[in-house]
């Protein structure tokens, strides 16, 4: 794990590909110079006889355990919600993967505390903490670290929802 202790971005630790390429793991594409997801030009370029097949840096970086961002989701809401915020959260980072190989969600735990989530972009924690409060207010918190790069965010909401406030003052 020796990207750990590497201070530097994670892309001069590995170059990009000189030509086009196909990550082995995932099939994600290299060309003009940027990775992105295309299922059809994938399997088209594994074809091809000397195609490059190197790891793409978001499978790198998985395989590293080497995040550039967490997020905590933590709080009563969270333990009522559950589900529903796992939900926001795939499908968020699968729109953005979609755009990017690097928004990538690398690890995603539950427990009686809340929900953890590693991502391989701290943009994407970024993102989806921004998404949860937007959707259901709560408190969000971001601590970006100097020299390792990595973001925590950290969102928490305790009070109901609307939609329990709303039914407890009806049942008043």
């Amino acid at each position: 794990n020796s990207l750990r202790n590497k201070s530097q971005d994670l892309k001069t630790i590995v170059p990009n590909p000189k030509g086009t390429a196909v990550c082995a793991s995932c099939g994600a594409v290299y060309e003009r110079k940027r990775w992105f997801e295309n299922e059809a030009r994938s399997r088209e370029l594994r074809s091809h006889p000397g195609i490059d097949m190197t790891p793409c840096p978001g499978c790198i970086r998985t395989k590293a355990d080497y995040p550039e961002g967490i997020l905590t989701c933590t709080g009563a809401f969270v333990r009522a919600h559950h589900d529903d915020i796992l939900h926001t959260i795939v499908a968020i980072a699968k729109r953005e993967r979609a755009r990017d190989t690097l928004c990538r969600l690398m690890d995603v735990r539950s427990s009686a505390e809340g929900i953890t989530v590693k991502a391989a972009n701290e943009r994407l924690v970024r993102k989806l903490g921004h998404a949860l409060q937007n959707a259901s207010g709560g408190e969000l918190k971001s601590v970006f670290s100097h020299g390792v790069r990595l973001t925590r965010v950290a969102w928490h909401r305790d009070e109901p929802g609307r939609a329990e406030k709303a039914r407890l003052a009806a049942a008043r």
